[in-house]
């Protein structure tokens, strides 16, 4: 068994808890009693980001791995499983209003997001130090998540977290489908 393969099966549990955790959430976020559609947004881009995070995670298997750069290399999974778990609550009680969930939850979730963000700056380091010194579009990734998890953190407006869960899903969504193509083209 190579290192890779050693790596990625811990990237694979920790992406299929949060998977997991997403999906199991999913239904009881969408029961129109307590359902707050920016609180869907967020699921849903989660679970893209998961998906995209997991895919993209084959580009570390030249990588020679140390114990740092696993710890590293795990963090930014085990971040959107915490995040997962903020967003969506004790999942043998699901809160009355997703809504009020949400506002009450917001500065946990948003400040996981600015952790996500550094760690993203520093994943490049995973894959050695020439790609650390090349602007990669996930630094631009990162840069807006930094971002929109400042202005989720502090803002208490509904409006403001309307439009930043939007922004952000269409953003990821067309990162989807970019990045796979970019990667098809060097």
């Amino acid at each position: 068994m190579s290192h890779f393969e050693y790596v990625s099966v811990a990237y694979a549990l920790i992406y299929a808890l949060a998977v997991g955790r997403l999906l199991g959430g999913l239904s009881p976020a969408m029961d129109a009693s307590r359902r707050y559609w920016v609180h869907l947004i967020w699921i849903l881009l989660l679970l893209l980001v998961t998906v995209m995070a997991w895919w993209l995670g084959w580009g570390s298997s030249e990588v020679i791995w140390t114990p740092l750069r696993f710890i590293l290399g795990l963090s930014l999974p085990a971040i959107i499983f915490l995040r997962a778990s903020v967003l969506l609550g004790n999942p043998n009680d699901p809160p009355d209003s997703y809504y009020d969930h949400f506002y009450e939850t917001r500065v946990h979730f948003f400040s996981l997001g600015v952790v996500a963000a550094v760690v993203i700056i520093f994943i490049p380091w995973v894959y050695g130090a020439r790609q650390w010194f090349t602007l990669a579009p996930i630094h631009l990734n990162a840069v807006w998540l930094l971002v929109i998890s400042v202005i989720g953190m502090y803002s208490r407006s509904a409006t403001v977290h309307a439009a930043i869960a939007v922004l952000s899903l269409i953003s990821v969504a067309t990162a989807f489908f970019i990045i796979p193509v970019a990667k098809a083209a060097a």
